[in-house]
């Protein structure tokens, strides 16, 4: 018997509806918030750090993961705004995933690379190679605009702030730089501001720095630029700066 029949056998309730049990696979989104994965000794997980919210099975070993490594990962982490904070997930179990309600997404990537802004990654299979790259028209000292780069064979998760329309970027295309979920891996945006000296005294538009888009491919834009306290910026106001996670 089922967990849902065991339920219903003492108790009624529209929260036992089929909808509502754990879905199965071993990677799954449960109502478009959460989302389930298998991990076992041979296949962990990386996922945003504090995005755990249960977990099923033996216990979980979760650990802090840099994502790069080598002094050129190093200094990118030092100074990039896209360094997602990353735990492994080890161990044999089912574990939830979630963030701020936000909605999810998984991609399938077959040997292809996907570029996602940093607040907006999830999880991803230990299957993939990770980077931070810097997009064009900003400069690494600066600190500049960064993204998360993934490629290889295996799956992402994503969130996003409502559900995204994917736009094809055959001609040029503007996003709003926190609207702006995920991109084609090929694409490097440049940056381009839509701000003169004119509206500046007048306050402004509110719509200063765009991304564009110029080469065929396809962009993921969220109905929102608002910037929500995410398991990531809560967990990143709960550690402060760790000197020593720069070092892996």
């Amino acid at each position: 018997m089922n967990l849902r029949h065991r339920l219903e056998a003492t108790m009624r309730s529209d929260l036992f509806h089929s909808a509502n049990m754990e879905p199965t696979g071993s990677w799954e989104v449960f109502h478009s918030k959460m989302l389930r994965v298998v991990v076992t000794p041979d296949e962990p997980l990386f996922a945003t750090k504090g995005s755990m919210v249960a977990y099923q099975g033996d216990r979980l070993d979760f650990t802090h993961h840099s994502g790069t490594s080598g002094m050129s990962g190093m200094l990118k982490k030092m100074v990039s705004s896209d360094n997602a904070p990353l735990m492994a997930v080890r161990g044999n179990a089912e574990v939830f995933l979630a963030d701020a309600a936000q909605n999810i997404g998984i991609v399938f990537l077959e040997g292809d690379s996907i570029c996602v802004n940093g607040k907006s990654l999830l999880a991803f299979e230990h299957t993939l190679n990770y980077d931070i790259v810097m997009n064009s028209g900003t400069g690494m000292v600066s600190g500049g605009l960064w993204s998360t780069q993934l490629t290889g064979h295996g799956r992402v998760a994503i969130v996003t702030d409502g559900t995204p329309v994917i736009l094809s970027t055959d001609t040029p295309t503007y996003t709003d730089t926190d609207a702006t979920v995920a991109w084609s891996g090929h694409l490097t945006p440049s940056m381009v501001s839509s701000m003169n000296i004119k509206s500046a005294l007048r306050g402004g538009s509110g719509e200063a720095m765009q991304y564009l888009f110029q080469a065929p491919g396809w962009v993921a834009v969220q109905p929102s630029e608002t910037v929500k306290t995410t398991t990531q910026a809560s967990t990143s106001q709960n550690q402060g700066f760790n000197i020593g996670s720069i070092f892996g």
